[in-house]
């Protein structure tokens, strides 16, 4: 990542693979003081990017919930009948003693 700042035509490069704590730490330690106006342009920018995140995030989220409801009791069902059929592969014998095939209700 390249960044032009306006004092002094100088250059900050940047890694692409910094990670957000690091970058965080560079601008208010060392950028804030000498590019001031840029420092409050990345911190509304990171803010902006930040809130958005959380808002999509929330937002799927939500909708994950919603389907999650919907579809809760056939989810259920589903469970159940796959928790049977594996619980009759473990002891195939359980059915053949105590039950008919006939009483079996999933």
């Amino acid at each position: 990542m390249e960044s032009r700042f306006s004092g002094d035509d100088v250059v900050l490069c940047l890694s692409e693979k910094i990670d957000d704590k690091s970058l965080e730490t560079l601008m208010k330690l060392g950028l804030i003081d000498r590019f001031p106006k840029e420092f409050a342009t990345w911190e509304r920018c990171r803010g902006e990017v930040t809130q958005r995140f959380k808002e999509i995030r929330t937002e799927r989220q939500n909708e994950m919930h919603i389907m999650l409801e919907r579809n809760l009791e056939d989810i259920k069902v589903k469970l159940r009948e796959v928790v049977v059929i594996e619980v009759l592969k473990a002891f195939p014998w359980v059915l053949s003693v105590h039950h008919p095939i006939s009483e079996l209700t999933i």
